[in-house]
């Protein structure tokens, strides 16, 4: 990477004959010399290649070197040749006329040692030229001469190129940088200066011109590579002989170096009274400052007389008109009961206030909350004294009444003031103000942006249209407005806002995330361009600005710490460029000047490990204070930082905003908390802050370097206090005690303690841009003070010491200071200290000193640190083991202890010795105090008499027993045992005996078998009356160490049980008695007692089915039962705890249950649903009948309720009339259906006997819509009919009587049979 050094200085010059501000008319400010440039003589100068010129400067680019040509324009009365009195005019005098007469002074500089013919190249040619006709012999003129943005001589000397051009900053003529590259040498540029006595003063070039004095410095230099600075020191160097070099740190960088200026505090000043407030500003066109926001405070807001001089509400709306050199016009509320707001303010030629404010009015629904109001937007018009022409209120008071007002705000974020409109944009999420044919009559989804335009005569509300869509949407500024319409920039987070001549159709923030939203309205409300702008991110575009058919949007993004711009050609419809850079906070504003800089505010914590990272070398305030400070960055349009600076008092500051007047000076605010000093400058509107609340601080800046010098002399009391200020021609100090002086230099004689304090000294003219500047004095010690000894002797002693010199050091001023310290001054241990000694003269000046102090002791006493005792023989301090001197013994609290005070186990004790009636320090030794615990054994122990039982048959565990007496006298292990007696053991672990014994009472018998009686409840694992046991299983419940014993089994009968591993248990209680014997003859008899406890007997059946709708109930039954559990096999969690489960979800249920004796039981009943059918139809052949089912079942069918079939085929029927029922094997019932096997009689006598006069076919009825056709012997129908209940026939055709005879009949059965045969009609007798 090629990396080069950018030497860069700022011309400047200070004389009050000069302008401060220096401009020229256009960025192309030097011109090419084609001939046209003339001498003072007017001759042709062909010396010169090109020429910059501005007011009182111009400077000429010459192959060798340049030249400054500095002038004066004077103006002196015309000479008039004389006249006769009668000539003179009678009643009127003639006014004065003037010449204007044209001083210069000439400074040459002249490369020294450079290149004689370097290559000037001029770039940025100017499109446009100028013709000059000038000079003599040349009638055609010189033509088409053309100017440029910058000039460099390239290579002038080896490896250092030089750039002339004009900076963006307006308050500088000109600037020119040195660019070295790899290989040059800063020592190698030498510039000598002809025409003007030059020097060196305060690191200045001073050059006195017949004006006054001109100088040229360096405000401040740093390196840069890539987005990294670091400051450097560059400064002039005189060579003699009028030569001027440079000084740095080294002679050859290898990273770019950057010398720029900061901006210089013109005043500062509060605002506020004894509440909260916060405001914006807005300059008007004579550059007063507006301030508008809201208040809480009741003082210092409003002046007398004005519209509205007192609060009218919880927090009101405000205006205060501010001059540009710091006071106030005047200041007035406007408010309702509630919180109002001004939204912002703009202004017309004549200085009229147009202003849109939103205001709160009570809800009536919630008297007295203020929680829930109605929001309206006022219109308000002032005159430029603040007196009201007209308000105009729009919005209806409807509110949202089930909401607070965070739900129904409304918000103003800019005006504009235009051909007798005036527009207000925003958001709001009230869809009470739109107008009808509005471009959007209704709100988005949302908050809203919305534009309205009222006319600025009536004060009528033109139209409101909303701006939104189906996502958030706010409109910031309206940066624009002429002929062609309204330019409006907001943020949205919406996709759907219609997109007319975009140069970006998408919302490319996604759902979370707002994109920059453009439109363009016509003065009357129509929407004529719009466009997204914005990448995968959140932004917050809060500043606007068109550069002719460019605009510039600048923001900053939400989710990362980066500022960012967009830069978009309107005409191309294109976004043209794109740049971001990294910052460490953004809690502030961002504003774009009329020269592309970028000024953007955040907030620093001293506890930042970056916050004195943030700003730039020789900047206004480059160290953060004791609390949070905002700080103000301006970058140039590459994002490359220009400077950045802390603005604070004593206290805290955030919220930076920023703005430019019209001039070009920078007015920084935001809210300012605790600040009592460093804030107001002398002789603004506002002095003081209020001490309990938040208020505002306001300063105007100069956007540019204040090259000067501010100073005093220290002094003590009762000397001279010297001021001393440089770098301008006119001073005007302030200080303590109403002093106030308009020497440069001032003196204050005899100073004393209450002239300490804050001085300021206002600068102007010179070469500095003016500006008030400050320093803190203390009349005191002028100088830190000197130590009467700078090296204090190290104090040593024997055991202990006490410090009794104090140290002394002498003031600036001559007096004697004794030294503090907060260290002990007595010290009775040996060890190393050290005093840190402290001097502090009382006026700010503070040093401080060291001195070492050596405590020397005697050895300390030896011993193991870690000793060990056994209990038992009471141990105390005296049998530790330790060697010394007049020992002495110390608890862990320091308390001298005894030399028979007893050990405790775990404890620390520490030793001295005492040699000379000196005690060393202390050797601790930590005490373990050991008892083992007693051996173990049963307590009561039987022995057969037989056996002859001694001591050592005792069964007991430990380690190294002894046996005692009751007396404690020790026994041996042959000590027979005698019935009856207690035998004490004790145990010995790693030669400690515990000293607690293990009592055990002997029982010597002639059984002597140590057997017991043993009984256990258990549950038959069946249902039945018995159980197999297996009683070997119970000798080791019946005696210890059963496999030294002999066992027999026998019955309650004392009957021997000749197996008794398949002995039966009945329910109850079984008793057996056992006799336990030795091989020593010894035996015992004891009664093992097993009683069977029943096993719950479970009837459940294994599988239960309910019908569909119904359920089916399990019962568990009572049986002795005493606790039921319901669960299913798929889940385990317990359905029921009752004795009863009613069940309606078929399932595998587990029911586990448990009676009187504990005994449990389980059993696992399938529960299923019976399946879903019904009789489609009963089939029948001949006598044969089959049921129908319209699904496959577990049926059963029956034709008399009684008697049931697994089948559904009925066979052998007899003729009649049938009904089949079907139900499910476990009982749901399914259904029936009549059926019938038909019995045709084949005769009937239709002769009013009353017998057999009809024929009849008994079943048919079961068969609706079946047919029956009767045919005589001719084949002619007699009868036809379909049945519809019961079926007879009287043998009569059209109401006449058949005769006798045959007759044919079919029958079509409604179920598909087909019966036929022949009938016998008969009616004779």
């Amino acid at each position: 990477m090629k990396k080069f050094l950018l030497l860069f200085f700022l011309l400047s010059f200070s004389i009050s004959i000069f302008s401060q501000q220096l401009k020229t008319s256009s960025a192309y400010s030097f011109t090419e010399n084609k001939g046209q440039i003339v001498d003072q003589d007017g001759k042709q100068n062909p010396a010169v290649q090109y020429l910059f010129n501005s007011d009182g400067l111009n400077v000429q680019i010459k192959n060798d070197g340049f030249s400054y040509d500095v002038y004066e324009v004077k103006k002196v009365p015309k000479k008039k040749s004389k006249r006769r009195e009668s000539d003179l005019p009678q009643k009127n005098k003639l006014k004065t006329e003037y010449d204007l007469k044209y001083e210069y002074h000439r400074v040459d500089i002249d490369f020294v040692g450079a290149n004689k013919n370097p290559e000037i190249i001029a770039e940025g040619k100017s499109v446009d030229y100028d013709n000059y006709y000038n000079i003599p012999n040349r009638p055609k003129g010189v033509e088409n001469v053309h100017r440029y943005e910058k000039i460099t001589y390239q290579n002038l000397y080896s490896n250092i190129d030089l750039v002339f051009f004009q900076p963006k900053d307006t308050l500088k003529p000109i600037e020119y940088n040195f660019i070295v590259n790899p290989g040059g040498k800063i020592s190698d540029i030498q510039l000598k200066f002809n025409g003007a006595k030059t020097q060196l003063k305060d690191g200045k070039l001073s050059m006195n011109l017949r004006f006054g004095e001109m100088q040229e410095n360096i405000p401040h230099s740093w390196e840069e590579e890539g987005n990294l600075k670091k400051s450097i020191n560059v400064g002039f160097k005189d060579l003699g002989n009028g030569v001027y070099g440079f000084n740095a740190d080294r002679d050859v960088f290898d990273k770019v170096v950057v010398i720029d200026p900061v901006p210089t505090r013109i005043w500062g000043s509060y605002f506020g009274g004894n509440g909260e407030e916060f405001a914006w500003i807005r300059p008007d066109k004579n550059n007063n400052i507006y301030l508008f926001g809201y208040s809480t405070s009741t003082n210092n807001v409003a002046t007398s007389g004005s519209y509205q001089s007192n609060s009218a509400g919880s927090g009101d709306a405000f205006i205060s008109k501010i001059s540009k050199d710091g006071q106030r016009f005047w200041g007035t509320y406007y408010g309702k009961q509630y919180f109002d707001v001004t939204g912002s303010v703009d202004f017309d030629d004549n200085f009229n206030v147009y202003a849109a404010i939103i205001v709160e009015k009570p809800n009536p629904r919630y008297p007295g909350n203020y929680y829930y109001f109605y929001q309206k937007l006022v219109f308000l018009k002032l005159n430029a004294n603040g007196n009201l022409i007209f308000e105009n209120e729009i919005g209806n008071e409807i509110g949202n009444p089930s909401h607070s007002g965070y739900s129904d705000e409304t918000e103003i974020n800019d005006v504009k003031f235009f051909d007798n409109k005036f527009y207000v944009i925003g958001k709001t999420r009230l869809n009470v103000f739109g107008t009808s044919g509005a471009f959007q009559e209704n709100i988005g989804v949302g908050e809203t942006g919305f534009l309205t335009k009222f006319d600025a005569i009536t004060g009528a509300n033109d139209y409101f249209t909303y701006i939104g869509d189906n996502g958030p949407t706010l409109m910031y500024s309206i940066f624009n407005a002429d002929a062609t319409g309204i330019e409006i920039s907001g943020i949205s987070r919406g996709s759907n806002f219609p997109m007319i001549d975009a140069f970006q159709q998408t919302n490319n923030g996604g759902n979370f995330g707002n994109n920059g939203l453009y439109v363009k309205f016509s003065t009357g409300g129509n929407l004529l361009k719009s466009s997204y702008f914005g990448n995968t991110e959140s932004y917050l575009f809060r500043s606007a600005r068109r550069f002719g058919s460019e605009i510039m949007f600048a923001g900053k993004m939400y989710t990362q710490n980066k500022l960012c711009y967009f830069l978009v050609d309107t005409t191309l419809n294109i976004i043209k460029d794109y740049k971001e850079v990294t910052i460490k906070n953004s809690d502030g504003d961002i504003y774009i000047d009329n020269n592309k800089n970028i000024f953007a505010a955040g907030r620093a914590s001293p506890n930042d490990s970056w916050s004195n990272q943030q700003t730039t070398a020789g900047a206004f305030l480059p160290n953060i204070g004791q609390y949070d400070s905002s700080f103000y960055t301006k970058y140039d349009s590459d994002f490359q930082k220009i400077w950045s600076t802390f603005y604070q008092g004593n206290g805290g500051t955030q919220l930076g905003m920023m703005t430019k007047d019209y001039d070009g000076y920078l007015y920084l605010w935001g809210m300012s908390s605790r600040n009592y000093t460093g804030i107001a400058t002398p002789g603004t509107f506002q002095q003081t802050t209020n001490t309990n609340n938040n208020d505002m601080y306001i300063a105007k800046f100069a956007d540019c370097a204040s090259n000067v010098t501010v100073s005093f002399t220290p002094t003590c009391i009762n000397q001279n206090l010297q001021l001393n200020a440089s770098g301008g021609t006119s001073y005007e100090w302030f200080g303590p005690n109403g002093f106030h002086s308009f020497v440069q230099n001032p003196l204050i004689n005899n100073a004393q303690a209450s002239d300490s304090g804050e001085y300021f000294v206002k600068i102007t003219g010179g070469q500095s841009c003016g500006g008030i500047f400050s320093v803190v004095i203390n009349i005191g010690s002028p100088t830190l003070p000197v130590l009467d000894i700078p090296n204090l002797p190290d104090l040593s002693g024997l055991c202990n010491l006490t410090v009794t010199n104090i140290p002394t050091a002498t003031t600036g001023c001559g007096t004697k200071i004794s030294a503090t310290t907060t260290d002990p001054l007595s010290y009775n241990s040996p060890g190393n200290y050290v005093i840190h000694w402290n001097y502090n003269d009382g006026n700010g000046n503070t040093l401080n000193q060291n001195q070492n102090v050596i405590v020397q002791g005697i050895a300390k006493p030896t011993g193991n640190s870690n000793q060990n005792f056994c209990k038992i023989v009471v141990p105390k301090i005296s049998n530790i083991q330790i060697s010394g001197t007049s020992i002495k013994w110390y608890n862990a609290a320091g308390n001298l202890l005894n030399a028979n005070t007893l050990l405790v186990d775990g404890t620390q004790y520490y030793a001295t010795q005492t040699l000379n009636g000196c005690e060393s320090a202390k050797t601790e030794i930590t005490i373990a105090v050991n008892d083992p615990i007693a051996p173990t054994g049963n307590a009561s122990q039987t022995f057969c008499s037989a056996q002859l039982p001694k001591i050592s048959d005792i069964l007991v565990t430990g380690q190294n027993i002894k046996w005692f007496d009751a007396s404690g006298n020790i026994l041996p292990t042959t000590t027979l045992l005698l019935d009856g007696k207690t035998y004490f053991a004790t145990q010995t672990v790693n030669g400690c005996e515990s000293t607690q014994k293990l009592s055990v009472t002997a029982i010597v018998k002639n059984g002597g078998i140590p057997a017991n009686n043993y009984a256990i409840a258990i549950c038959n694992p069946t249902t039945s009356n018995t159980k197999i046991e297996n009683l070997i299983n119970y000798k080791g419940n019946l005696i210890a160490n059963p496999g030294i014993y002999i066992f027999e089994f026998f019955n309650a009968a004392n009957q021997v049980i000749a197996d008794p591993s398949n002995a039966i248990l009945n329910l109850g209680a079984n008793i057996f008695n056992v006799k336990i014997s030795n091989n020593l003859g010894c035996f015992d008899f004891v009664k093992l007692t097993l009683t069977l406890d029943p096993k719950p007997p479970l009837n459940l059946p294994e599988k239960v089915e309910f019908c569909n709708g119904q359920s089916v109930t399990l019962d568990a039954g009572v049986n002795g039962l005493i606790a039921y559990e319901w669960t299913r096999t798929d889940d385990p969690k317990v359905i029921s705890n009752q004795q009863i489960l009613v069940v309606s979800t078929p399932g595998d249920y587990i029911l586990k249950v448990e009676n009187t004796f504990g005994c449990q039981n389980s059993t696992i009943i399938k529960v299923t649903k019976s399946v879903l059918a019904h009789i489609t139809g009963v089939q029948i052949v001949n006598n044969t009948a089959t049921v129908q089912m319209s699904a496959v079942g577990d049926f059963i069918y029956s034709l008399d309720q009684v008697n049931w079939q697994n089948s559904n085929v009925f066979q052998n029927l007899a003729n009649g009339n049938y009904t089949v029922y079907v139900q499910t094997k476990l009982g749901c019932i399914i259904g029936s259906m009549n059926f019938s096997i038909f019995n045709v009689t084949n005769i009937f006598t239709p002769n009013a006997d009353g017998m057999n006069d009809t024929w009849e076919i008994s079943g048919l009825e079961n068969y609706p819509n079946s047919e029956v056709k009767v045919f005589d012997r001719f084949g002619n129908t007699v009868l036809q009919k379909i049945t519809n209940g019961t079926f007879e026939w009287d043998g009569t055709f059209n109401s006449r009587k058949l005769p006798t005879g045959n007759y044919w009949y079919v029958i079509k059965v409604s179920d598909g049979r087909l019966l036929n045969g022949w009938l016998l009609l008969k009616n004779r007798n």
